[in-house]
């Protein structure tokens, strides 16, 4: 006989203390919701907080019970989902574990962040960013867990949503590599798929390195599913697996491509988009003949997904495929999100490919429905992230608009603004230069409140401009017949000298460069005393990028270089007239027009540049060829240079 309250578990030999017996008796879940058998169990749990010797085994276990009742069955869940809902319990157990999480064994950390996910805890709402930065802290350097203890923890940071930080990352790899022999097919797939979730972009080379020998490894064992899952989080981390692991995947999901789900097949071509990478016409054509099998059963994500996809690696879908997409999208009509109006117009934009008019009415429906009907203005961030509402959702749908040549209606364009107003402070430097652009493509005039939040948020962001974008931002006030205020070159012209001097190698060509200077020159902008140090500076750094790539300039723009510096009223160093003549001459007998040979007479004579007289028999010799094609005013061009200054050019 053993005395009550001792195990009769032979290898136990001392008595279980109350609160071990009282999760001994949890652990006992009821099957049905009879009398009190459901109320007492849940009144149980919650008395547990207040039993003397709750110790960090006693938490982790605390939600590891709440999990064994809830994978009982669907009610079983539902009545724990109502429990944490209306009971003190998280709220009881978060005291608890402000003093009890740097107590947690390893083992314990990975359990409890484990039944979070699974019974759906989620947000910064109800555990704090400190808290994990805790647990991350105290989870390192991972020396107790195994391989199935390592991804069922990475899966719950994907189901939470947790960004891990790069100690985590690290102490991960190393813990990866020593259980390297563990991992199964589906652990990789959780793993890749988690930390594609949270974008856990920058993670060690080392992490892939035995991430894709584990792969070939396991590359027999993978199913449909997993395949589909390790793209996409591999395209969610911009990770592109080399030709060998690649070679790997196309023949296992060749063989695997009738188990593909609608979500499988989306998702892949999602991925295949995402890293901009072809999959070859064999799969595509598999890909192709799946995807029309299951086109009634794809919601309208996975319809957009699929169209976006294939954009992003510039195919053009066959009329099959877009009229299935159509008969999807129809269906779906009262379930498209933002994403997917966001997404669809993108796809259609970078397709160049006119929507259909039926597709419009829906994507306009939705349109009202889901982001003019919302009162945006009292939600929270959070909430707006469920929404999948933000800056570049309402600059790329602008922007998509103008792609495609669909002048909004003003009733389109009344909402779009209201929307901008809203959501402005969320443009990042490329939103910015997109919503510009577009309204000069589209010809539609800022309103004065949203050019002056246009203003205020690129001068604020005006380190992250590419020179692109600054070239695109410039273009557009031509075209809109904006001039720039002085109070955006101060910011917009350092920002400009800046990339030019830390990005030129990445960044910068001729070409770029001379756009750059044509539309200034066009803008007429003569910057302030405050700003002539900078200014001179960046004339200096276009000189030098120009002499840089001067191989590949071609006749036309380096007469555009020197008109450019001719109206601005800055003349180049000698270095730089010299390497523009010299790649002048060299061109010329080939390329040079009467144009070309005008203006570059007209610019030099501005700029009271005296060019030698070899160019002049170069541009002689081309001139008397060309003169027959040029019009009247090109030849009265000549003439008046000729006229004022015959001692610098003897025609």
């Amino acid at each position: 006989m053993f005395q009550t309250g001792f195990s009769t578990e032979k290898h136990i030999s001392k008595p279980l203390t109350p609160i071990l017996l009282t999760f001994k008796t949890l652990d006992r879940v009821p099957e049905n919701e009879q009398g009190e058998g459901w109320l007492e169990w849940f009144r149980t749990c919650t008395n547990a907080f207040e039993m003397k010797g709750y110790d960090a085994l006693a938490a982790s276990r605390h939600l590891r019970v709440l999990s064994k009742f809830a994978v009982q069955s669907s009610q079983h869940r539902e009545a724990v989902m109502r429990y944490l809902e209306s009971s003190q319990f998280l709220n009881l157990w978060k005291s608890q574990m402000s003093v009890l999480l740097g107590a947690m064994t390893e083992a314990q950390l990975a359990d409890v962040l484990y039944n979070l996910a699974y019974l759906e805890i989620f947000g910064k709402r109800l555990l704090s960013v400190e808290f994990y930065a805790q647990w991350f802290i105290h989870v390192s350097p991972m020396n107790e867990l195994s391989a199935p203890s390592l991804s069922r923890m990475v899966w719950a940071i994907g189901i939470l949503g947790i960004r891990p930080d790069d100690t985590f990352k690290d102490n991960f790899v190393v813990a990866f590599n020593r259980e390297f022999a563990g991992f199964r097919s589906y652990h990789l797939a959780d793993m890749i798929w988690a930390f594609g979730r949270v974008e856990a972009t920058e993670m060690p080379q080392e992490f892939f390195e035995f991430y894709f020998a584990a792969f070939e490894r396991e590359r027999s064992h993978f199913n449909a599913n997993d395949l589909a899952v390790i793209l996409w989080g591999l395209a969610r981390l911009n990770v592109c697996p080399d030709e060998l692991v690649l070679s790997f995947w196309m023949e296992r999901a060749v063989e695997l491509i009738d188990q593909f789900t609608p979500n499988d097949l989306a998702n892949i071509m999602h991925a295949f988009g995402k890293l901009e990478l072809h999959p070859g016409d064999e799969f595509l054509k598999l890909w192709y003949g799946k995807w029309r099998e299951v086109s009634t059963e794809l919601d309208a994500q996975a319809l957009v997904d699929s169209l976006w996809g294939l954009a992003r690696i510039n195919v053009k879908p066959p009329k099959e495929f877009m009229n299935l997409f159509y008969q999807g999208w129809r269906r779906e009509r009262l379930f498209i999100n933002v994403g997917d109006l966001r997404t669809s117009i993108y796809a259609f934009a970078r397709l160049n490919l006119n929507p259909a008019s039926d597709f419009l009415v829906h994507w306009y429906d939705a349109f009202k429905r889901r982001l003019v009907h919302r009162n945006f203005e009292e939600m929270q961030e959070f909430q707006l992230n469920y929404h999948s509402v933000d800056g570049t959702t309402i600059a790329t749908i602008l922007w998509s608009f103008a792609k495609l040549k669909l002048h909004p209606t003003s009733t389109f364009l009344k909402n779009w603004y209201a929307l901008s107003e809203l959501f402005i402070k969320y443009f990042c430097a490329q939103d910015l230069s997109h919503t510009l652009w577009a309204m000069s493509k589209l010809q539609i005039r800022p309103t004065t409140m949203f050019l002056r939040q246009w203003l205020n948020e690129s001068i604020s962001k005006s380190n992250q401009f590419t020179l692109i974008q600054h070239d695109i931002i410039l273009g557009s006030f031509l075209s809109l017949r904006i001039s720039p205020p002085e109070v955006f070159l101060i910011a917009f012209i350092p920002s400009m000298l800046t990339r030019l001097i830390e990005y030129a190698n990445e960044e910068s060509s001729f070409g770029l460069i001379t756009s750059i200077l044509y539309t200034m020159a066009r803008l007429n902008i003569q910057p302030s005393l405050a700003l002539h140090e900078d200014w001179t500076r960046l004339l200096s750094a276009f000189c030098l990028q120009l002499r840089l790539h001067m191989e590949s300039a071609k006749v036309s723009q380096i007469g555009t270089v020197l008109w450019s510096f001719a109206i601005l009223e800055s003349r180049p160093g000698k270095l730089t007239i010299e390497s523009l003549l010299k790649r002048f001459m060299d061109l010329c007998h080939a390329e040079a027009t009467a144009k070309d040979l005008a203006i570059v007479l007209w610019s030099l004579d501005a700029l009271k540049v005296e060019p030698n007289e070899k160019f002049r028999n170069v541009w002689n010799d081309a001139w008397k060829r060309e003169v027959a094609f040029a019009d009247e005013s090109l030849i009265k061009m000549v003439e008046n240079v000729e006229s004022k200054s015959k001692s610098r050019v003897n025609i």
